[in-house]
């Protein structure tokens, strides 16, 4: 094989990665390189990339389904790195034909244990499971509702990953210990309309307006986690209004007070001083307004 003359895509910003590692991955098994494929938000693209190469190579899928599984993958990464969810994959998955080749018994070994499979496969894998009536109509639906709430594991937004049944990295990352992550779930409600989550101290969904129901349903460990993974995405895309807005406020006073008592040396200065008192009353104003919308998105969301 003439590694000078592997086809780059130009969508790859390494090529010269990609390159090297497809020598390196050179006498990898099919195994080897259906993981880093079937378990692709875990690698750099150009090892992707590089998996997908040799897999044409090897004779194990087409340069055609090469491209369209890329073209699937990229789109993923591209959401991945822009902190996005995408699912468009849903409408047409091309991991469909990939795992489509499976035997029966690793398509039931891959749902007994689907530990970080990307979610894009692992529907492939529940459908061709479906069709071959390896499991029920019934069953699909609950494995997916199953993944989509509480057995995956979002890596970044936008890109989801199988877990199995638990959320333990995620909490070890985001909370202290069980203990901090049940006191946190104990201060939202769950909005029956729009399954947001709302502060307990708010009667009135954020997000939809419909009031809190007599009896109230906390999140459970998946949604506390995403809620906290998306308000930490949020404070820094934006920064934190409430620090923000409190340090304003503060300085909007002090420049007020300092215009209202300094010396003026001349009765012109002292009859305009109004106006620097005005725009420093202006300011704290506006800071007042930032801290207001902070300790309201608060309700919502836990901003840190």
């Amino acid at each position: 094989m003439d590694h000078d003359k592997i086809f780059i895509d130009d969508r790859f910003h390494q090529p010269d990665a990609v390159k090297d590692l497809v020598k390196k991955f050179a006498d990898f098994q099919a195994s080897d390189l259906t993981g880093i494929i079937t378990r692709y938000i875990s690698y750099e693209p150009e090892a992707v990339s590089a998996a997908l190469y040799l897999s044409v190579e090897k004779g194990l899928i087409t340069y055609e389904l090469k491209e369209l599984l890329w073209s699937q993958i990229e789109s993923n990464f591209n959401a991945h790195y822009s902190h996005i969810k995408n699912y468009s994959w849903e409408k047409n998955n091309a991991f469909l034909k990939y795992v489509s080749g499976y035997s029966d018994d690793e398509i039931y070994d891959i749902i007994d244990n689907p530990k970080d499979i990307m979610t894009d496969v692992f529907f492939a894998i529940l459908t061709v499971a479906k069709d071959r009536e390896l499991i029920s109509e019934e069953d699909f639906k609950n494995y997916c509702i199953d993944a989509r709430s509480g057995t995956i594991k979002e890596h970044e937004p936008g890109i989801w990953k199988i877990n199995g049944l638990s959320s333990t990295d995620d909490s070890e990352k985001l909370f202290e210990n069980n203990e901090e992550m049940e006191a946190e779930k104990e201060k939202f409600w769950k909005c029956p309309k729009c399954h947001k989550l709302v502060g307990m101290e708010f009667g009135v969904c954020w997000n939809c307006e419909a009031e809190a129901p007599p009896v109230v349903e906390h999140p459970d460990n998946a949604e506390i986690i995403e809620d906290r993974k998306e308000a930490i995405t949020e404070s820094r895309r934006m920064g934190n209004p409430i620090r923000s807005g409190f340090f304003i406020a503060v300085f909007g006073t002090i420049m007020a007070l300092f215009e209202h008592y300094r010396t003026y040396y001349s009765s012109f200065a002292k009859q305009t001083r109004f106006l620097g008192v005005g725009f420093g009353i202006f300011i704290a104003l506006l800071g007042i307004i930032i801290l207001g919308y902070g300790l309201y998105i608060r309700g919502g969301k836990t901003i840190s």
